[in-house]
């Protein structure tokens, strides 16, 4: 079994048995990178799922996010089916944009400055995590 089409040809050219690609990861069709910012008074920070899951911690990145006192321009912008928590948190700091297709997260991201990932992967007892979204994060050069 292999994860990426890269290394299934790898084990071609060295092994005789059946194999299989089972990705772990996304695909991106674009074909430029997207390193662009459009301000720089301002800074964005983006987190992207595709629905609320406890795991995420977005709670906690959340109230981590508007407890946070600063003179700075700062908006977290929260990208996926987030209805419930959208009606909790009211904030001028936090902009949940609903589900997005691919076109319109691609222009989300450009404009951010940070992308953060899934949390408490403790309170799960994980002791690794791949989050989907962070490699979608890695073409537009979000860290």
């Amino acid at each position: 079994m292999s994860v990426t089409s890269e290394i299934l040809e790898h084990y071609k050219t060295h092994k005789k048995q059946r194999l299989i690609l089972y990705p772990n990861g996304i695909l991106t069709p674009h074909k430029k990178r997207y390193l662009g910012k459009a301000h720089s008074d301002h800074t964005n920070i983006i987190f992207v799922a595709s629905s609320y899951h406890q795991w995420h911690g977005i709670e906690d990145i959340i109230e981590g996010f508007l407890a946070l006192k600063s003179d700075q321009l700062v908006t977290l912008h929260v990208v996926g089916n987030f209805d419930e928590l959208k009606h909790n948190y009211k904030s001028d700091k936090l902009i949940f944009h609903g589900v997005l297709n691919e076109n319109d997260r691609a222009e989300v991201l450009t404009l951010m400055d940070f992308a953060v990932g899934a949390f408490p992967h403790q309170n799960f007892q994980l002791k690794m995590a791949s989050s989907l979204q962070c490699r979608e994060y890695l073409p537009f050069g979000r860290p």
